[in-house]
């Protein structure tokens, strides 16, 4: 039998869903939260449901924590309690999570975090360990040069990816034979590689960011790494949701503060998943003050005029338009074509 495990947060209902939890708490003797304590525990409902308009059907996680609370303050058990329970949740079961920022911060795993680069992106994923997942910031390299070979992704080569993310590549191909095909044939050889990354690769959320750094390549204009990106793409260049935003924009953002990188950095998320956005306070607070930023995209010349800081540019008659992103991917594709036919003259 399947269920659907989230219920949408009407007034109403979300105030029956906080009865239920009181009345469980009653029944186990627990000190009930204060009317900030229940706000925290209806912030943790919505982020058990990832969802900032729908909650968790299921309300023994919340119970679970309030529970949690009690064995630390059983006089009062306020906003700060119950998010000080949820800490305490994660902190058992993140052990991996703090070997990886370890690793990152001892430059073990090699992420630019300030610089700008030419054919290099910070892809963002979920790693699943238990019941406890988190996000992290990976380094994805495109390298083209002249040749026929098209684009060879070494995941799919080296049998580390599963069938959506080699499916991925595919999309990736349409969409450089839509967007640039149009009065010639595409020569490209080109590599698209997860840097340091040697375990199993499955999904569809780095499309984009495989994308960029694809373009960024070929054009040889440098992308911001003070930004990472997720989402899907159609052959159109149409942004898709994806899953886990708020464990990658939380992970990215832990990363970049334990860096000293925090500043004016941010993360590119598609517009459909604003509404699953419901993120710790102190990420919050970040956006608040300006500090650090989220920019959701529809399109995939969106991503690149955030991370390149030119105009995407249009097709107006047989050529883009001069000085702008898709003009140099262009040139560079035609070039490529006279190099080709210069070699075999």
């Amino acid at each position: 039998t399947n269920f659907n495990h989230t219920i949408k947060a009407k007034s109403d209902t979300l105030t029956q869903y906080l009865s239920n939890i009181i009345k469980r708490c009653r029944e186990k003797n627990l000190t009930l939260p204060t009317k900030d304590g229940l706000i925290a525990v209806a912030k943790y409902a919505f982020r058990l449901a990832e969802s900032s308009d729908k909650i968790w059907s299921r309300i023994d996680e919340c119970v679970d924590i309030i529970e949690e609370a009690n064995a630390f303050n059983s006089e009062s058990i306020g906003y700060k309690e119950i998010q000080q329970a949820i800490e305490n949740k994660i902190f058992v079961k993140d052990l991996y999570r703090e070997k990886i920022q370890e690793m990152i911060k001892e430059g073990t795993i090699l992420l630019d975090l300030k610089e700008e680069k030419i054919g290099q992106v910070n892809g963002l994923s979920v790693l699943q360990i238990g019941d406890f997942s988190f996000g992290r910031p990976n380094r994805i390299i495109a390298k083209s040069y002249v040749g026929k070979g098209g684009v060879i992704n070494i995941e799919t080569e080296s049998k580390l990816s599963g069938k959506i993310f080699d499916k991925s590549s595919f999309i990736i191909g349409g969409y450089l034979g839509s967007k640039y095909a149009y009065d010639k044939p595409l020569s490209l050889q080109a590599t698209i590689s997860f840097e340091q990354s040697y375990s199993y690769i499955e999904g569809d959320s780095a499309t984009v960011a495989m994308t960029i750094a694809l373009l960024s390549s070929i054009a040889k204009i440098p992308v911001k790494n003070n930004l990472a990106v997720t989402g899907s793409m159609s052959q159109d260049g149409l942004v898709q949701p994806v899953g886990g935003v708020n464990e990658k924009i939380e992970g990215f953002f832990d990363v970049l503060k334990m860096s000293n990188h925090l500043d004016d950095a941010g993360v590119v998320i598609p517009h459909q998943n604003k509404k699953d956005l419901v993120l710790r306070d102190d990420v919050l607070e970040a956006i608040e003050k300006g500090v650090f930023k989220i920019y959701t995209i529809e399109t995939i010349d969106d991503a690149i005029e955030i991370f390149t800081g030119k105009k995407a540019g249009k097709l107006v008659k047989n050529r883009y338009e001069k000085e702008t992103f898709h003009y140099y991917v262009d040139m560079s594709f035609r070039k490529t074509i006279k190099q080709l036919k210069d070699n075999n003259d």
